[in-house]
């Protein structure tokens, strides 16, 4: 089965602690939740939590200040309920500028959901690149936090699964998506301010396609608790 894109939901807000992403509706078989955002202030604070209406979305897939005032940030959930809820991200204090996006997929492992995480930071330009890689049936995700202003695209591999724009004193943030392949290059262009951008990124894992044999560490099949020795 390879991973979907089943749906997404964003916010944004100023002068916050906390921000609710409602209506994040999860449904099929093998699902995921990705959760990510940012925050930004002359200190920004850690993300305190994130929740799916009583659950914790407790596993990281990158978190990171740039650019001194900004802080990108993503947690994922492995089989969220399949129910109509809210997600809350919670700082540990009010932040000037926030905003956080919710994602939910089908077709994921239940196990080992996402690999391969990486992220980049930079300023002086309008383009913010990462390359995740992946493979066929798998997808890759990439989540921005930048301070731009006036238009955000993705002019790469990716679509633009969420994004918020001009959020206070000129932020934007975004979530973006990828069908798999070898090497997926994610570029996302803006525009207006260029002080600072950063972005972080994984390859989500598709759940194994039924009728297929299990592998074992090397990547050789295995029939049965143990077929004798691997050659």
């Amino acid at each position: 089965m390879a991973v979907a894109k089943a749906g997404d939901e964003s916010n944004q807000g100023t002068a916050a602690s906390s921000i609710d992403v409602a209506s994040v509706i999860p449904s099929g078989d093998n699902r995921f939740l990705v959760v990510n955002g940012g925050n930004s202030s002359v200190s920004p604070d850690a993300l305190s939590s994130i929740v799916f209406g009583a659950t914790t979305v407790g596993g990281t897939g990158y978190d990171f200040i740039h650019g001194t005032f900004f802080r990108v940030w993503c947690n994922v959930l492995i089989n969220p309920a399949a129910s109509d809820l809210t997600v809350t991200a919670t700082l540990a204090a009010t932040d000037d500028e926030l905003a956080c996006g919710a994602i939910w997929f089908t077709g994921v492992h239940q196990t080992t959901a996402t690999s391969n995480h990486t992220e980049d930071s930079g300023s002086g330009n309008f383009d913010c690149d990462l390359a995740v890689t992946s493979e066929t049936g798998d997808m890759g995700f990439a989540g921005c936090y930048n301070h731009w202003q006036n238009s955000l695209s993705e002019d790469g591999d990716g679509d633009l699964a969420w994004f918020e724009l001009d959020i206070g004193s000129a932020v934007d943030g975004a979530g973006v998506t990828a069908a798999g392949a070898a090497t997926i290059n994610f570029s996302l262009t803006g525009s207006g301010n260029k002080d600072a951008w950063g972005i972080g990124g994984f390859n989500i894992e598709a759940s194994a396609a039924a009728g297929t044999n299990p592998k074992g560490p090397l990547g050789h099949p295995l029939h049965g608790p143990f077929a004798g020795p691997i050659s």
